[in-house]
């Protein structure tokens, strides 16, 4: 085999390589926009943290918030983030605003809810209602933001 076409099928392969990983970035844009795409340089939590905080602002609604961030599941691009948030002794009308708030918001497809319980703050004597609701964001995980912004570059 002659040097020429030795360095053809190292081309050819290339060549192959390199569509396999267009293919591969294609994919993982498209499917991404199902995910939150963490910013640069900010944690995960914080960032997501802070998005909860704003829409509580928007709908001038005061809660407790909890973000936790799981690891990564089977060496996927996709960690799972636990959301929770509590309010005591809120009114219905407050627990509305924050429900539409949370429906406008830009991100709101990429929230999975897992649990919502609203009850009387006092069983014999309510003033107003509790709220304990928990879900969970899927997240690209570092080396998919990597790959992405590399793909585009």
């Amino acid at each position: 085999m002659t040097a020429l076409a030795s360095a053809r099928g190292n081309l050819k392969f290339a060549k192959q390589e390199f569509a396999q990983r267009e293919k591969l970035l294609e994919e993982l844009a498209l499917s991404s926009a199902k995910y939150w795409v963490p910013g640069n340089g900010s944690k995960l939590e914080q960032e997501i943290n802070a998005e909860i905080g704003k829409i509580l602002r928007k709908a001038q609604v005061q809660a407790t918030q909890k973000v936790d961030a799981s690891r990564e599941r089977n060496g996927s691009f996709l960690q799972e983030v636990y959301v929770s948030i509590e309010m005591k002794s809120v009114s219905m009308q407050s627990i509305a605003r924050f429900f539409k708030e949370f429906a406008n918001y830009k991100n709101a497809p990429k929230f999975v809810w897992e649990n919502c319980k609203i009850g009387p703050d006092n069983s014999r004597a309510p003033n107003g209602v509790n709220l304990t609701l928990k879900f969970k964001v899927m997240a690209l995980n570092e080396d998919a933001v990597k790959l992405l912004n590399d793909g585009n570059n």
